[in-house]
């Protein structure tokens, strides 16, 4: 099975498999890149088979199908987390994804220098037990949106807010309100080894609720008994 994965690799994404020495690294990679090519192909109908898909960089670093092919524009975000692999597809819109392991034991989620003022007090008001399960909720909804932006942790997270119950965009970087197609949602996720928290971010181009699809999978593993998909249509 090893082999038929790596035929699905690019040469240079079998380059950077090859720098990578540790084991763990290795196999993240791996089964991020093969999930990627088969979600995308699944958005297709196969039209597309995995060993087809280029890919290039946007300004940003953000990766991107790469145009000019005649392939479908597809969009796509991945995340990955302890066990879990992510990959978010948008059919034809920027979409950004987080996932994060639901730990308990955070004492004190940091808020100096990460969180906007009204988030600060938003999580300050929450009940102390659950404010570290309040503040990933939070985080990962930031992460999603800046990977959206095509920025990730390049943004500064403390210059953009986000509201919570029902999540929203209440203040971009820049100061303005978000567009009306900006649209946010999170859930937990309940894998072999505990809750995550998945969170997604999308920029639809046109008046309609965006539908993502949802790729999971166990990390090592990429057969589908192994993982699962689902249709996540984001609230308006």
């Amino acid at each position: 099975m090893l082999d038929n994965h790596l035929a699905l690799l690019s040469p240079a994404e079998r380059e950077h498999l090859d720098r990578l020495t540790v084991a763990g690294d290795r196999q993240r990679y791996l089964v991020g890149r093969v999930l990627l090519r088969t979600a995308l192909s699944s958005a297709t109908a196969q039209r597309v088979t995995p060993r087809q898909w280029q890919f290039d960089t946007a300004t940003g670093g953000k990766p991107i199908v790469a145009p000019g092919l005649g392939l479908p524009p597809l969009e796509f975000n991945i995340s990955h987390c302890r066990q879990l692999v992510v990959v978010a597809v948008g059919s034809d819109f920027p979409v950004g994804v987080d996932v994060e392991y639901l730990d308990r034991s955070i004492d004190s989620p940091p808020a100096a220098g990460v969180l906007a003022p009204g988030e600060r007090a938003w999580l300050e008001g929450r009940l102390p037990e659950e404010r570290a399960i309040d503040f990933l909720r939070l985080w990962t909804l930031k992460e999603a949106y800046a990977k959206l932006r095509g920025q990730g942790v390049s943004l500064d997270f403390a210059t953009f807010e986000i509201g919570m119950d029902p999540p929203r965009i209440e203040r971009t970087e820049s100061g303005e309100s978000a567009s009306r197609n900006l649209h946010l949602s999170t859930e937990q996720v309940r894998m072999p080894d505990g809750l995550y928290q998945l969170s997604l971010a999308a920029l639809c181009r046109k008046s309609r609720k965006p539908e993502v699809t949802v790729h999971l999978f166990r990390e090592g593993f990429v057969g589908s008994e192994h993982g699962s998909s689902k249709l996540v249509r984001l609230a308006t």
